[in-house]
């Protein structure tokens, strides 16, 4: 007990503690349309599984006291190019993916540089990737893309079931990445300097720790992530939108 309430720990609990109330209040007044199942909590999961993963990446970038507003963006555009390399390209969607997953870390990798290397405003850098990925995602097609490829349709089927209640890819991929970041985070001499950073960034660079790496592959890692949840977007709806994503970064 102790350790759960330990002071590095108590703001996961306390979000814990508030989205149980919230759960369980809203489970006490729709308790007669069947709110309380599991059915409904896993699909707590999979409805917000995109915005799950956009928020471990940025995760990164928050701790080391930055900001990546491009993420919306970024998911917009990763659904429509996802789709438009799938449906007009015909090109196999793993391979599209990681296409996809690519440019998310490229244009990351790029605000990360700026970023570290000269010093830049984070809101100011990020901003500008937000209308870049927007009109990339424009560029592509300015109408929804539908994909009909049977492996998306399989993705977007439940992956496994538990207790009735089935938990769909995105949301297993979403609960898989989240227990490797929070490994990531403590265990690793990446997720510690990404701490010392911000804390504070001169220190940490007296130290010896490798800032402005690390600085910079946090930002690719959150571009990264912000294309996978467009592409979850992508599976769960099943087509690509480059207007998809918008006011995310604020979610």
């Amino acid at each position: 007990m102790k350790a759960l309430l330990a002071p590095e720990r108590r703001p996961i609990m306390a979000t814990a503690v508030v989205c149980l109330l919230l759960y369980s209040v809203a489970g006490f007044y729709l308790r007669e349309n069947n709110f309380v199942t599991f059915r409904v909590f896993f699909n707590f999961f999979s409805d917000n599984a995109f915005l799950g993963v956009i928020a471990l990446g940025l995760t990164l970038v928050i701790i080391t006291g930055g900001i990546d507003l491009s993420v919306g963006s970024m998911a917009g555009c990763a659904s429509i190019m996802a789709a438009s390399l799938i449906t007009n390209r015909g090109i196999h969607p793993l391979l599209a993916f990681g296409i996809v997953c690519l440019f998310g870390a490229t244009v990351g990798l790029i605000q990360g540089f700026l970023i570290a290397r000269y010093q830049l405003a984070p809101f100011l850098i990020t901003l500008g990737g937000l209308f870049f990925c927007r009109g990339v995602g424009l560029l592509i097609s300015r109408e929804a893309t539908s994909i009909t490829n049977p492996l998306v349709q399989k993705l977007g089927s439940p992956a496994i079931n538990v207790l009735g209640g089935p938990i769909f890819w995105p949301a297993f991929i979403f609960i898989v990445l989240a227990v490797v970041m929070a490994f990531v985070l403590r265990q690793t001499r990446f997720g510690r300097t990404l701490f010392a950073i911000g804390g504070n960034a001169p220190s940490a660079h007296l130290m010896g720790l490798p800032v402005n790496r690390s600085l910079t592959l946090a930002y690719a890692l959150s571009g990264a992530f912000a294309a996978i949840g467009g592409i979850h977007t992508a599976i769960y709806t099943g087509s690509g939108n480059a207007t998809a994503g918008t006011g995310l970064e604020l979610d």
